[in-house]
């Protein structure tokens, strides 16, 4: 039986659009290696810090929960072309920590950045391709969930009162 746990996700929420809004995502952009050639074309890391710049003043984050066609997908999220500030989050893969879930977020967010980026120039990727994560971890998305990830456990509860979180 699946235990939703809503108080999570409502936090994780909260605490990636903190990130975005106050500068966060554009530093951690600039702390990733280069990003791997075979996904990226048109741009690199720090062309891609435009957009999220851009992309970040008009929109917040939607997050939602999903339920997969096959019950044990590996997925631990979703996210689709055709509205690129939709997140979905595989609702029997969300019993994890606040900092995974902001993680997967941060992930599915960098295809959202993707998503919108391409309406405007389409020859930019930075994508990972299929959705096998084997090898994948210098591109955008890997890179950037992971930096989430070990910003909100570096950092603890300490901006959770902040937020009005705790």
């Amino acid at each position: 039986m699946i235990q939703l746990n809503l108080k999570d996700i409502d936090k994780a929420k909260i605490m990636f659009n903190y990130l975005l809004q106050f500068g966060f995502i554009e530093e951690f952009t600039k702390d990733m290696i280069t990003l791997d050639t075979r996904y990226t074309e048109g741009t690199d890391k720090d062309g891609i810090a435009i957009f999220i710049h851009a992309y970040s003043e008009m929109f917040t984050t939607k997050v939602s929960l999903y339920k997969p066609f096959w019950r044990w997908s590996s997925a631990y999220a979703t996210t689709y072309t055709g509205d690129f500030t939709k997140i979905k989050l595989n609702q029997y893969k969300i019993n994890r920590s606040v900092a995974s879930l902001c993680g997967s977020i941060a992930h599915e967010w960098g295809h959202c950045l993707e998503y919108y980026t391409r309406q405007f120039h389409p020859e930019i990727q930075f994508n990972h391709g299929d959705n096998s994560p084997v090898g994948k971890e210098t591109t955008f998305q890997y890179q950037l969930g992971k930096a989430v990830k070990a910003y909100i456990e570096e950092s603890g509860d300490e901006f959770l009162p902040f937020l009005g979180l705790k």
